[in-house]
């Protein structure tokens, strides 16, 4: 369990360096904005819901986990962030 919420985690901190660089163009900046801000909409939502398991949901968290990561090996950091 550990492990997983560090790897979620370091995307998500990779993904906000992304985004606060200037590497990225304006355009991919704003779509990796998008996705971040889902991607926190979605986890706030499975944080104070008291539903049961819902395929959906976590189909949709992992998809924009992948997003994020996409767009953090496509932003080539520079010398330092890493």
């Amino acid at each position: 369990m550990i492990l997983l919420t560090l790897g979620v985690g370091y995307v998500c901190v990779k993904a906000v360096r992304a985004l606060t660089s200037s590497v990225l163009p304006m355009t991919a900046r704003a779509v990796l904005l998008g996705y971040g801000l889902a991607f926190g909409g979605c986890v706030a939502f499975a944080l104070f819901d008291v539903t049961f398991y819902d395929s959906r949901s976590n189909i949709l968290n992992w998809v924009l986990l992948s997003g994020l990561f996409c767009f953090t090996q496509w932003a080539k950091p520079k010398a330092g962030l890493d």
